[in-house]
């Protein structure tokens, strides 16, 4: 992968400082509704602003559509409602900017776009260049092996970066998120009204990466990644089958994407780190 643990860590630690400043005067119950849309609606400003080079879809107008092959990142947190009730307002608050913050970053860091921000997670798309379009030069299983690495290493940055950065600032650093990841065709469309909208993809490949995302610290993954996957003699992935529970119960076919437990996707940089800053 592009990213470093040093530009995470970079990163999400000036988000979370902003965080910190922006919180100051949060006092209200962890369960209040109208704290929630507030918190929900001023992280994903935040990080929306921080994302600058990922498809705009200008030419998009409110109600048209665009339909392109795509490979589908849904991560969610797990736990999220219980644990807001627990740490309260504040720290809830400071957490999800540190990690959806993060995730969004990782995202547009690995050449994907994100799509969209839903409840305490979000989903990205892998296979576009900068008009929305797949490139004429697409290679559907380096895009696929890439968002699969991508879930990788979203569960990597939580546990090493994200948690890490709130157990600092005695936060209760013991998030876990689930990745789901699959591929196929949707449609790129602006919803709203002409002065409030935005951009999200519909499509079957969603709404299954939405639920293969219910596991707890791992990467679930659809037959159609399976096959696409770009099979290597020294290759470190194994698709382990399974079902599924969902989290209305439904059960559904999947895979868990095992790896060696030393195999990380990570690392260090031997660079200089790079000056990552909020815009």
């Amino acid at each position: 992968m592009r990213t470093t643990l040093d530009e995470l860590e970079a990163f999400i630690g000036e988000l979370c400082d902003t965080a910190e400043e922006s919180a100051q005067g949060i006092s209200l119950s962890a369960n209040s509704t109208d704290l929630q849309e507030s918190l929900k609606y001023e992280r994903q400003k935040r990080v929306k602003a921080s994302l600058d080079h990922y498809p705009k879809h200008k030419n998009l107008r409110i109600g048209g559509a665009n339909e392109v092959w795509t490979a589908v990142v849904f991560a969610d947190l797990r736990n999220s409602s219980n644990r807001a009730i627990e740490v309260g307002a504040r720290h809830t608050f400071i957490t999800m900017h540190c990690l959806i913050g993060g995730l969004a970053y990782l995202i547009q860091e690995e050449e994907g776009c994100v799509a969209n921000f839903r409840g305490d997670g979000l989903f990205g798309l892998f296979g576009l260049d900068e008009d929305g379009e797949n490139p004429d030069d697409m290679d559907a299983g380096q895009v696929t092996k890439r968002a699969a690495l991508c879930g990788i290493g979203m569960l990597e940055m939580v546990q090493t970066v994200v948690n890490p950065t709130l157990n600092k600032r005695k936060i209760k650093g013991d998030l876990r998120i689930g990745v789901g990841v699959d591929t196929g065709r949707v449609v790129i469309t602006r919803i709203g009204l002409p002065n409030t909208n935005e951009l999200t993809a519909y499509g079957p490949p969603v709404n299954k990466a939405a639920k293969l995302c219910s596991g707890n610290h791992s990467v679930h993954v659809s037959e159609r990644v399976e096959d696409t996957y770009p099979v290597g003699k020294e290759g470190k992935m194994k698709f382990t089958e399974k079902k599924i529970k969902c989290r209305n119960d439904e059960v559904i076919r999947g895979f868990r994407l095992d790896y060696p437990s030393d195999f990380t996707v990570l690392e260090r940089s031997t660079l200089p780190r790079k000056n990552v800053v909020l815009k």
